[in-house]
């Protein structure tokens, strides 16, 4: 073996060796959420940090965006990008429903700092500007050791960019019942007018299935009614589930409507709505039925 294979022999197992050292070390465990400032590697006072806490305390309680702060010594044997990730998913910061949340990562022996807005806020804090407050206000105080100065201003310019960048709602605890009352009546008018329709539908469509009857036999008739209410559902709503609903509700449309004939005053009495098979309504159809094609799949 020539000295130059040699040389690139010992290379590439070196690197190997590395690799499977490093892959073989555990990941960090990772912190839980107890505070919007967490300091595991000691470099803030306990003054300032309980002022960033009050700070970050009163901008989450009136403008409802969370942000978290955490600084550790060191991220190894992970990046710093993938560390923040887990803690991210950890941590789930921001409230339910919106994902206003952001977390500021510090590792302090790494030398390292990463901004990590949550999906809500991605487009009021751009990596361009989460770069430019790192490059600006975070590493010149963090050179000087100057930890808490570095994190106030760079706060301080996420949360105007946060405010700036629109699109979120506002947290008002005050409105708090107004808004649960006023989504109850919505439920209200909302059930209400679902009843109508369906009553409404189930006459209508049972006057074309009763109508069908004269020239097919009940099946197909049923069948037949089924995908025109299926059909015109998806006309007006585009919703392939809502659609299935009602083409189930239209094979079961069964109302009897017949005119019944008097005689003396009274006269002829213009209809009447049985709701039921009724006696000789003709053969019934088995139960059963197609599956809709419902249902989802995933991986974890």
């Amino acid at each position: 073996m020539s000295m130059k294979k040699f040389v690139a022999f010992v290379f590439v197992l070196a690197h190997l060796m590395v690799g499977v050292v490093f892959a073989a070390a555990p990941l960090l465990v990772l912190p839980d959420y107890h505070a919007h400032v967490t300091d595991l590697a000691h470099v803030l006072p306990y003054a300032e940090q309980q002022l960033l806490e009050k700070e970050l305390i009163a901008f989450e309680a009136q403008h409802g965006a969370q942000i978290g702060v955490l600084i550790v010594g060191s991220t190894q044997p992970e990046d710093i990008t993938d560390y923040t990730q887990r803690v991210a998913e950890h941590w789930k910061l921001g409230r339910q429903g919106i994902g206003d949340g952001l977390l500021l990562v510090v590792a302090t022996k790494d030398r390292r700092v990463r901004i990590a807005p949550y999906r809500a806020l991605e487009s009021a804090i751009p990596d361009v500007l989460a770069k430019r407050i790192i490059d600006t206000q975070m590493a010149p105080a963090f050179r000087q050791g100057q930890y808490a100065t570095g994190l106030r201003e760079a706060l301080q310019s996420l949360q105007q960019a946060i405010l700036g960048g629109g699109g979120l709602e506002m947290a008002n605890p005050d409105t708090f019942q107004q808004k649960w009352w006023s989504q109850i009546k919505k439920w209200g008018t909302d059930a209400l007018f679902g009843l109508l329709l369906a009553f409404w539908f189930y006459v209508i469509f049972s006057l074309i299935r009763n109508y069908l009857s004269r020239f097919l036999w009940p099946l197909p008739a049923a069948l037949t009614t089924a995908l025109l209410a299926g059909a015109l559902c998806y006309w007006f709503s585009a919703n392939k589930w809502l659609s299935a609903l009602f083409m189930v509700l239209g094979y079961f449309c069964r109302a009897k409507i017949q005119t019944i004939k008097q005689s003396g005053k009274g006269g002829n009495q213009p209809f009447s709505l049985n709701i039921g098979s009724g006696a000789g309504s003709g053969t019934r159809s088995g139960g059963g039925g197609d599956s809709a094609g419902g249902g989802a799949s995933g991986r974890w």
